[in-house]
């Protein structure tokens, strides 16, 4: 009974560690690489390019960095004509109050990407969300930034 019990746990032992080794190498996170970020906003006659402060950039990276990333295709609307860079990594931030963030590489995944598989998506909490959305308010953004309902192409849609 005890050499059964033993191995039972050596068993689990082993399975935990080989799952850790697994979600840590194979999912893919978020590395930011830059200090400084620009806001892009540019939605209903708005044009936006904005340097931030370094103080609003560290609360940026401390929301964006070492973020899981996966694969989906949510339906809030999203582009890099509203986003935040760092360098050439661009977080396309959604177009609605959807706490969905898309990041792309510098063209190399879009965030406007037709497929799921294109897409590598992040989830942040409403308090990030809302952080975000009062640092954009600061600069003249605001959210959300279409129609409601209406998802057809919301770069062509007037707010």
């Amino acid at each position: 009974m005890i050499k059964q019990a033993a191995v039972v746990v050596g068993c689990m032992g082993v399975a935990a560690i080989c799952g850790y080794v697994a979600s840590s190498t194979v999912v893919p996170k978020t590395k930011i690489r830059g200090s400084n970020a620009i806001l892009i906003y540019s939605r209903c006659g708005q044009k936006i390019n904005a340097c931030l402060t370094p103080e609003e950039s560290t609360l940026l990276k401390g929301i964006l960095n070492n973020r899981r990333l996966y694969s989906d295709s949510p339906s809030c609307g999203f582009d890099e004509d509203i986003s935040i860079r760092f360098g050439d990594q661009i977080f396309c931030v959604a177009h609605d109050t959807c706490p969905t963030i898309v990041y792309s590489r510098g063209g190399d995944k879009d965030c406007d990407a037709a497929s799921a598989a294109d897409r590598l998506c992040m989830t942040i909490s409403k308090t990030e969300r809302e952080i975000i959305d009062q640092i954009f308010e600061k600069y003249g953004g605001f959210f959300p930034c279409t129609r409601t309902g209406l998802f057809s192409d919301p770069r062509f849609v007037c707010c």
